[in-house]
């Protein structure tokens, strides 16, 4: 829960109920260190992303094969996400000077160079690939024209529920497969299997509406943030 399956896991082999779990213990543990990370930023801004950088590469050196995976490889990762939301990056790319056309042209040119990329050396590849998904999803859902617009709900309604639907669908892959799988034809199975999951996303949200957990949630948050206030 805490990371420490990924931290020992290269001395103590355990597993998990989910295969997919394993977010759970690296989330928990940049959350955690994410006060750290902004008191580097604070003093000097890219020393925290140069950091997990090296410890990224030094992965490739190292028999520690946890170095590689979990947490540590996410560490680079997170650093370049708070980066780019203290420098705005997004912003930025949105809304340079360009035409809708060319920066949707860009995009999906950025897309599918780190696409491929991915596929030639997967290590390098993943970090540049989200980017790029972040940068075309933002450029479709940002700019304003009538299609898109019926998009977007679409894709508020599915990230509203994303993360309940990343934390069961490998669980639901795994111990109901008969029922995934039951129209044995790939299309269907999908649709069947999107369908599931975003019925079981709708029954932990109302289960968390009505048990208090939002409320739990908040007090948290701005207790949090209260104690942050006083100092």
């Amino acid at each position: 829960m805490l990371g420490l399956r990924d931290i020992l896991f290269e001395w103590c082999h355990t597993g998990t109920i989910n295969v997919t779990w394993w977010f759970m213990s690296a989330i928990i543990i940049l959350y955690l260190i994410f006060p750290i990370i902004k008191s580097m930023m604070s003093k000097m801004r890219y020393l925290p992303l140069l950091l997990f950088l090296f410890i990224n590469v030094s992965a490739c050196y190292t028999t520690y094969r946890q170095m590689s995976t979990g947490v540590f490889f996410y560490l680079s990762a997170f650093a370049l996400g708070m980066l780019c939301s203290e420098l705005k990056i997004m912003d930025k790319l949105i809304n340079l000077d360009l035409r809708y056309k060319d920066k949707l042209i860009y995009s999906l040119i950025l897309f599918f160079v780190t696409y491929i990329w991915g596929f030639h050396d997967r290590f390098s590849g993943e970090l540049p690939h989200a980017f790029s998904v972040i940068l075309l999803v933002n450029v479709l859902v940002i700019e304003r024209n009538a299609i898109l617009k019926k998009a977007s709900g679409v894709l508020v309604f599915l990230g509203k529920h994303s993360t309940n639907i990343f934390m069961f669908h490998t669980f639901i892959l795994l111990y109901f497969e008969k029922q995934v799988y039951y129209f044995r034809n790939p299309f269907l199975i999908y649709i069947n299997f999107i369908i599931i999951v975003i019925v079981i996303s709708i029954i932990l949200e109302f289960i968390k509406k009505y048990s208090g957990f939002y409320k739990l949630q908040e007090r948290l948050i701005s207790l949090i943030w209260q104690e942050k206030g006083s100092r």
